[in-house]
């Protein structure tokens, strides 16, 4: 088996241009080259492919899909089909950068319930599609976990539960604290509106949380507070997990990280993540497994990194 990649755009009605479309991945397992992809480079996937549930990667601000690569390789050899995507946006005015398609509008006080993602709704109509003409008969359209990092996983958290498709939602380094800058009192953690079962994640050294605190009311300097307070405030009912990695940075879910974006300045440098991000995929892949109907390897997973884990809670 090996990694393969295909392409594809997913339109974005009712958006405006130029942030009307973005350019998506579908990562899958591909077997042995064929003659026609001696010239095409479209390797088939593997015999014995079949439906795989899907994990949609939705990425922080200014991360690019190519820095979860390294994810969506462990993901597709744990069974899944991954999709992952570039999108150009603007969340405030004069300020553009590649997100998630995170509406923010849709986090105001008083706003309309509903998805805050502007994408997942067109990108699962790409994937029955990709399902129908591309990659035929291997995505389980109707089983979909959603990972997100950073913002994106405030979109995933605040997105995941208006679609039926979607099983669970895995997030790092995001939480449901909302900035006062929205018209919210300092300290506000908003409650996610119709849920699905939930795994929060985040490292106990994630420098970017710590610096952005400020814009939340949090306690300064605390990598985990709303992090904590997301698990205990913001999700209701079981099904839930609470994760905190020792030593791990808010980047770390990202490799290679293009240091010429975002904002790994606020970060110790050389301080290695590869261990965080092992730890990571395995529990992620874990997680949606359990969501997704596999088998529940979560609890060996967790006691196996047992010693990695600052802090563990669940519903």
């Amino acid at each position: 088996m090996s990694l393969r990649a295909r392409v594809f755009a997913v339109p974005l009605p009712g958006r405006p241009a130029p942030w009307d479309r973005c350019a998506a991945r579908v990562f899958y397992a591909a077997g042995p080259p064929t003659e026609e992809a001696l010239n095409t480079g479209l390797l088939p996937p593997v015999a014995d492919h079949g439906r795989r549930p899907v994990i949609v990667l939705m990425p922080g601000m200014n991360l690019p899909c190519s820095s979860y690569r390294w994810l969506a390789q462990h993901l597709v050899e744990a069974g899944f089909v991954v999709i992952a995507y570039d999108h150009v946006e603007s969340p405030v005015p004069g300020f553009e950068g590649l997100g998630p398609g995170l509406n923010v509008d849709r986090l105001r006080p008083g706003a309309k319930a509903g998805s805050c993602s502007t994408i997942l709704g067109p990108l699962f109509e790409a994937l029955e599609r990709l399902d129908r003409e591309t990659l035929v008969g291997c995505i389980d359209t109707e089983r979909v976990v959603l990972f997100g990092h950073s913002a994106g996983g405030t979109t995933a958290l605040f997105s995941g539960g208006w679609y039926p498709q979607v099983r669970g939602v895995v997030t790092y380094a995001a939480h449901a604290g909302v900035s006062m800058s929205l018209g919210y009192p300092a300290g506000t953690v908003r409650a996610v509106e119709g849920q699905v079962p939930t795994l929060l994640m985040g490292g106990d050294a994630d420098g970017v949380v710590q610096a952005s605190s400020h814009r939340y009311g949090g306690q300064q300097g605390d990598a985990t507070h709303l992090l904590q307070r997301t698990f205990r405030e913001a999700l209701s009912g079981e099904g839930h997990g609470l994760i905190v990695l020792r030593g791990g940075q808010h980047l770390g879910a990202c490799h290679p990280y293009d240091s010429s974006l975002g904002r790994g300045f606020l970060e110790e440098p050389n301080v290695s993540q590869t261990d965080a991000r092992g730890v990571l995929a395995q529990l992620t892949a874990a997680f949606a497994q359990r969501c997704t109907g596999g088998p529940d390897t979560l609890p060996q997973v967790l006691q196996d990194h047992a010693e990695t884990l600052t802090h563990t809670e669940w519903s």
